[in-house]
């Protein structure tokens, strides 16, 4: 991994394709401003150096009931502006969330409109402040 000033190139943990993804993640918000990749993408974030807005980085970590809920009020707490619905996201035994994550992919169809999509992800805006 290439190393720069002060750490390392973190854009070098991507493909060339998502870079554009990356820089508009970047230019659509303020340094320590969290966005939501949902489900499970939170290298968007590292890569993007931007915080994660709950303390579950991957949905797969979300397994009871209790802590789907836990992760809706953290994200209802933090209220990111943006969110990112990635369209490669691995599934298990092909199972979406929509099915692993029911309350959780309600709030995010429920307070999130696409905004711009491109290569496997859509930008999406929150529906409501």
């Amino acid at each position: 991994m290439p190393f720069v000033p002060g750490g390392f190139d973190r854009m070098a943990l991507i493909g060339r394709r998502d870079r554009a993804e990356i820089s508009y993640l970047q230019q659509s918000t303020r340094p320590g401003e969290p966005f939501w990749a949902f489900p499970n993408e939170p290298l968007l974030n590292f890569v993007a150096d931007r915080p994660l807005p709950n303390r579950f980085g991957l949905g797969l970590f979300v397994v009871t009931r209790a802590q789907r809920f836990q992760l809706v009020e953290e994200v209802e707490r933090s209220r990111p502006a943006l969110a990112v619905l990635s369209l490669r996201t691995p599934t298990v035994d092909g199972i979406g969330s929509s099915k692993t994550l029911p309350e959780v992919a309600a709030y995010f169809q429920s307070h999130y409109a696409s905004e711009r999509a491109f290569g496997s992800l859509v930008a999406m805006r929150g529906t409501r402040r």
